[in-house]
Order: C-alpha cells, then structure tokens, then sequence
C-alpha cells in the first residue's frame, strides 16, 4: 500500500515549545504590574467613596440637628454611632442602645458589626476588630475596626518641638475638637472654610501598629498591649494629627514626633495602603488625595478650623 505522502503531520519541537513558554512568561511579567496598578486604583477609588459618604453622613446628621456628631461622656456615646442612620444601618442604629455606655454589653453585638463604608478595601488585613475595646472583666470584647477617623486638628506639640517652620496659628483645633456636651461644635465656626479644612482622615490598619509599609505587629498576634487603642468606629475613633519619623520603629504614641504625618504611621497619623499618599473627607464633604511629599506646614493648616492661613490649592 502506498503512504498519502500529505497524511503526516508534523509537530512542535521542544525548543519552539519553550519560546512560546518564555514569551508566554515575558508577557506575563509585564502584565501583571499594570493589573494590579489598574486593580489599587479601583480600590483607591473605592476608598474615597467611602470617605465621601461619611462625610456625607456628617452633613446630613448637622443638617437635622444644626450640629457635629456628638461625642457624649454620660453616657459614652461617639460620632460613629449618631451617624448610622446617615449610612444605610438604620437597623444597626435601632440595635445601637444609645442610652448605654458605648461599651455596655447591651451594645457588644453591634460594635462588633462590620461596615463597609467604614473599611478602606485596600487595607490588607480586612475586617478586624480591636481587642482593647473592653478588657475588664476578663476575657471582654472587642469592637468593629474603621480606617478612618475624625480630625480635632494637628498636634501642637508639632510647634512646640520646633518641627514645623512656620508660626504657629492662634489655634490648632480642627473640625472635631470639642464636640461635647450635646452639639457644641457646628460648622459656622470653621473660619477658615470648610473647603480648605480637614474634617475627616484615612487611618487604615489599626489596630495592627503600621510604620512605612510593614506591621510592627505580624501575623493575627495584635493583643491590647500592642494595638492602636483607639481604632474602632463605636469608640471615640478621632484625634489631633501626629507627625512621624519613618527611619525609627518605635511603639509607644509619645515617641511618634517627627515631620512625616502621611503614610508613615498610623497611631494618630493619616495613614493610607495607597502608593504616593492617602484620602481625606474636607469639611465640605469632598474628598482630596494628599501627596506624601507635601509640605507639612500645609497640612497643619488644612487640618486647622481656624488658623487664619491663606492656603493655595497649588501647595497640596
């Protein structure tokens, strides 16, 4: 019988296999940092949406009450809870018992409730919960985490330590400082606008203690005695902006003094998991993105209620 001499088929050899492997491998490569690019930008996105939303959950909690969320002492109460009907958790806020301490067991069920609109989706570690929130009586409890926090300004000891150049302003107070005793803060006494005022900060992470891009505190061991105590959103949840030194590892809040306020801590410090910088919520309920690289002496104004400064949108 004679061969079909077009019946043979011929194949791939090993060498051309491993080209197109290589080729394959090499495209790869170049692919997958711009998906993850593309990936960290939907998230960033994501982030000041959420951001957005708190902010607009302020606005429209001091337009029913011509006031800033409150931040009551008898009973313990914080602008977390009073903003809830203002996110969509109307239920949640129906199972918040406002007339009890924030850290009452009648409240344990709902500040232990994750929330969306409080969580940055680029933190790595997802929904935590602080373990500081109630240690006595043993074993406690701890509390739903946020990644975001209200401003009561920068801190003073910023000027105090010679760390800032310029003078300090008459005042240091931000958006939040001093929401006591039933409204006494509202947003007329944000002198120096509130499209150049800081109202609201990312502060992701906590309660894990991040420095520059890395824990200090690996894996899931976070204890009370080694976490961020105040990062849970049914807490006080805001603070006077701290500056950092990034080349140092230190622990302990006090210690954390120095002129890198963005990105380089997050125990009082606006912290973010995005690359070049983090989201704020102004006071007049839009989001920024500030750069790591700007100057801190306009931070320090932007995060001022009323300075009395004149602040270029250029400089940030």
């Amino acid at each position: 019988m004679n061969r079909n001499p077009h019946s043979s088929r011929g194949g791939f050899t090993l060498i051309e296999l491993l080209v197109v492997i290589a080729v394959i491998a090499v495209l790869i490569a170049l692919l997958l940092p711009a998906v993850q690019a593309a990936r960290e930008a939907a998230r960033r996105i994501q982030c000041a949406n959420h951001v957005k939303q708190l902010g607009l959950a302020v606005h429209n909690f001091h337009s029913a009450n011509n006031a800033l969320p409150t931040s009551e002492t008898k009973p313990t109460y914080y602008w977390g809870a009073l903003i809830l009907p203002y996110i969509e958790q109307a239920n949640l806020y129906q199972s918040y018992n406002i007339q009890v301490a924030h850290i009452a067991g009648d409240n344990s069920t709902a500040a232990q409730t994750h929330m969306n609109a409080m969580l940055c989706p680029s933190t790595p570690s997802g929904p935590r919960l602080n373990p500081s929130f109630v240690t006595k009586p043993a074993p406690g409890w701890g509390a739903a985490i946020a990644d975001y926090a209200a401003s009561t300004g920068i801190a003073s000891t910023m000027w105090d330590s010679g760390l800032m150049q310029s003078p300090q302003p008459p005042s240091v107070d931000g958006v939040f400082q001093g929401t006591t005793a039933k409204g006494q803060r509202n947003l007329s006494e944000v002198i120096d606008g509130t499209s150049n005022t800081i109202m609201l900060v990312e502060c992701a992470g906590r309660p894990q203690i991040w420095r520059s891009g890395r824990t200090m505190v690996p894996g899931s061991g976070v204890t009370a005695s080694n976490s961020v105590l105040i990062s849970a959103w049914a807490e006080a949840n805001l603070f006077s902006v701290k500056g950092f030194d990034p080349g140092k590892d230190w622990i302990s809040a006090a210690k954390n003094l120095g002129r890198c306020p963005i990105n380089c801590g997050n125990q009082f410090g606006i912290y973010g998991f995005h690359p070049g910088g983090a989201n704020v919520g102004m006071a007049d309920g839009s989001v920024r993105f500030l750069k790591e690289t700007m100057a801190i002496e306009v931070l320090g104004s932007l995060l001022t209620r009323q300075g009395g400064e004149v602040i270029s949108s250029d400089s940030y």
